[in-house]
């Protein structure tokens, strides 16, 4: 018997907006926490075929040597105008053939698969994911709004958009406001050990508050602040690297993945990065960071999840993301700067060789985006003429064999150049490198309106 419920999904549709039909996708039956929340690939790739009369036998001609189908392949098959922008895959949830209408929703749900809304910008939703935290920084009056029940016993907090964006407080709220999605009343996710049922369904009926910024706390409205330009524009099938990669080529057709990079190489590269970091952290042990609230909280500097953290027993706060590279010529800056809008963080680009340790703000991000996306159009235009554009180097590094003007870029390393290169390189480990990440994020927190408290004056290396 299915765990979902078409009434609490029908109810949860009669309180949404008259005027406004709830854009809704495929979540997968919610066999287990982590089924239950991911979007159903298989759904949306047949509703996809569908829409431009194919088959499965079509789709796995077009695979390309990655496994990847993108829509503007089965729109070239078929002659068709390509409907969404960019190159999204087929099994994109943001792909338009993944939106279901709300008698398919209800369908889906009587069938005991699982559903998301996605917020576009209209609704916007407050995921609550600590309450006792939340309740110490959201205004009383933004709980009178309509509340849905999660499968944990937390809440989702539905707002009309009144001009919010995308924001987090890691582990205690996140606001999502644009192309970010929800599970729906009626869906069914297992509980595990959190104490709620498991069951999505609306604990208070109450009309939509329109949120904006003004009514959101500090705490919330400063990350929104600094996440700025949403970078939900650039297509989903383009990670951080690869939009770096793509926007800096000329050809439209150029793929990357073309360097083969020798297992030696990438050794003494995760050595080097290790002792970098590692070294970075004992460094950073002898220093706090003081905020400036009027409370004057305390905060240990810690690395994780390649960001710089504050850390103190009530809050987990990041500064900065954190990238090493140690190649020459692999910075990638549109990769910082996307990182930068995302996260709403500076992005610190480390470069070993050259012992150089770049910022990338928001002003500059939002500058590089722009033009990133500017060069995607170019590329998009091009790639419909068919026109290559060639070029003696990049073609080395492109992996598109079927192009006439592909190149085997492959070199085999033989003899002691590369062992010899390396190991100068780690010359450069741990030191002088961390000490100019230290003062790159003493910077940082100055700019942010920390305190630095050393505790070890006297010993800034930290010598252990």
């Amino acid at each position: 018997m299915a765990k979902t419920s078409r009434k609490h999904f029908d109810e949860w549709v009669g309180s949404m907006p008259e005027d406004m039909e709830p854009y809704l996708i495929p979540i997968k039956e919610g066999k287990n926490s982590e089924e239950g929340k991911a979007p159903d690939y298989l759904e949306i790739t047949k509703r996809t075929l569908q829409e431009h009369g194919l088959g499965w036998k079509e789709y796995r001609e077009l695979k390309d040597e990655h496994g990847v189908v993108k829509l503007k392949h089965l729109a070239e098959l078929t002659g068709e105008e390509v409907k969404a922008k960019g190159a999204l895959k087929v099994s994109s949830w943001r792909a338009p053939c993944a939106k279901l209408s709300v008698k398919e929703g209800r369908q889906r749900i009587a069938e005991g698969k699982n559903l998301a809304l996605v917020t576009r910008g209209v609704i916007a939703v407050m995921d609550i994911d600590d309450p006792s935290k939340a309740s110490k920084i959201l205004p009383e009056e933004l709980m009178n709004t309509l509340t849905v029940e999660t499968r944990t016993g937390n809440a989702h907090l539905y707002y009309l958009n009144g001009g919010v964006n995308n924001c987090d407080i890691q582990g205690v709220v996140e606001l999502r406001a644009k192309w970010r999605y929800v599970l729906t009343p009626g869906s069914y996710v297992p509980p595990e050990d959190s104490g709620g049922d498991g069951l999505y369904k609306i604990s208070r009926r109450r009309e939509l508050r329109t949120l904006t910024v003004d009514d959101l706390p500090a705490e919330l409205k400063t990350r929104m602040k600094k996440t700025g330009q949403d970078v939900e524009e650039v297509p989903d099938d383009y990670s951080p690297a690869k939009l770096d990669e793509k926007v800096k080529t000329p050809c439209p057709f150029f793929e990357g993945g073309g360097k083969d990079l020798s297992s030696l190489y990438l050794d003494f590269h995760n050595l080097a990065k290790s002792l970098v970091l590692s070294r970075l952290q004992v460094m950073l042990r002898n220093f706090l960071a003081i905020g400036t609230d009027g409370e004057g909280s305390a905060y240990q500097i810690r690395l994780m999840n390649e960001e710089v953290v504050l850390v103190n027993e009530k809050d987990s706060l990041p500064l900065a993301s954190i990238e090493v590279k140690t190649s020459k010529n692999s910075v990638k800056p549109v990769k910082g700067a996307y990182l930068t809008l995302k996260r709403g963080i500076p992005s610190i680009l480390v470069e070993i060789n050259t012992e150089d340790v770049h910022v990338m703000d928001k002003k500059c991000a939002d500058k590089i985006i722009d033009r990133a996306k500017d060069q995607l159009a170019n590329l998009m235009k091009l790639e419909k003429t068919g026109w290559k554009i060639p070029d003696p180097y990049l073609c080395k590094l492109c992996s598109n064999k079927p192009c006439p003007h592909h190149k085997n870029g492959k070199i085999q390393q033989i003899g002691k150049e590369l062992v010899e290169e390396k190991t100068e390189q780690l010359d450069k480990c741990p030191s002088p490198t961390a000490d100019n990440i230290v003062k790159v994020i003493e910077q940082i927190l100055q700019d942010e309106g920390y305190k630095i408290l050393n505790l070890n004056p006297g010993d800034k290396k930290a010598e252990t």
